[in-house]
C-alpha cells in the first residue's frame, strides 16, 4: 500500500456474500469510520440484487466508497482497483477517519494487501 496507508492499520471484514457484513458495519459510528467496498459486482450500477449492494438508506448510514461507480458496460480489473482503493484509503486517513475495507471478493483484498507479483514472459 501507500506510505500514507502501510503507516497505519487499515480494518478488513472479508465475508461471503449475504453474510451480515453490511448490517456490522452500518452500527458503527459514521463520524468515525468509513467503508471501502473490495466487490467486484458491487463497482457496478444497476447490480443490486445479484452483489447484494447497500442500499441507499445503508450508504447514507455511514460513507461508503467504490460502490456503484461504473456503469456495466465499463471494465475494471485488480490493478486499476487497487490504484482507487488507495486513493480513497489515503483520503480517509488523511481525514482523520478509519477505513474498513468490506468485501467478498479476496482476489482483489489480498491484492490490495500485498500487491501483485508480477510474470516474466
Amino acid at each position: 500500500m501507500s506510505d500514507v496507508v502501510s503507516e497505519q492499520t487499515v480494518l478488513a471484514l472479508m465475508g461471503p456474500t449475504g453474510s451480515g457484513k453490511t448490517d456490522l458495519v452500518v452500527r458503527l459510528d459514521p463520524r468515525r469510520y468509513e467503508v471501502v467496498s473490495c466487490d467486484s459486482r458491487q463497482v457496478y450500477q444497476e447490480l443490486d440484487i445479484g452483489a447484494a449492494t447497500p442500499t441507499a438508506k445503508e450508504q447514507a448510514a455511514i460513507p461508503h466508497h467504490l460502490v456503484q461507480f461504473l456503469t456495466p458496460d465499463r471494465k475494471i480489473d485488480v490493478g486499476l482497483y487497487i490504484k482507487m482503493a488507495r486513493a480513497v484509503i489515503a483520503d480517509i486517513f488523511e481525514r482523520g477517519r478509519q477505513p474498513i475495507i468490506v468485501g467478498g471478493t479476496g482476489f482483489y483484498y489480498r491484492a490490495l494487501k500485498t500487491g501483485l507479483f508480477e510474470v516474466q514472459v
